[in-house]
């Protein structure tokens, strides 16, 4: 009798256990379509994600370009007025030259006419 209560209680376990594992396996196999509708749900959410980065560093490299024309420009101003500025310089330093060369003329004429 003791026999046949064991072999009942084991027999009752094993069917316990096997009921566990039918319900487990039906928990798997929901999880498992689940888990490939939400990747299905996904993959359009990666393509605009993938669409938004690409719109993101477009922005981005236009006003980066954007600010290199602007500083471009300010380059391009400020080397015109650097050779402006130059060119004024060289007019002003000729014209020196010329003045050097006037004082030099009158100081030898100066210096002739008081050894006379």
């Amino acid at each position: 009798m003791n026999n046949s209560l064991s072999t009942e209680a084991e027999n009752s376990k094993a069917e316990e256990l096997r009921e566990q594992v039918t319900r487990l396996e039906g928990l798997l196999l929901k999880k498992r379509k689940q888990i490939k509708t939400l990747r299905t749900a996904l993959k359009p959410h990666e393509k605009t994600t993938a669409n938004l980065k690409r719109k993101s560093e477009n922005a981005k490299l236009r006003h980066k370009l954007k600010l290199l024309k602007k500083d471009a420009a300010t380059f391009s101003s400020l080397k015109a007025r650097f050779e402006a500025r130059c060119a004024e310089y060289s007019a002003q330093a000729e014209g020196l030259r010329l003045q050097v060369g006037v004082a030099k003329d009158e100081k030898k004429t100066t210096r002739q006419y008081s050894l006379i």
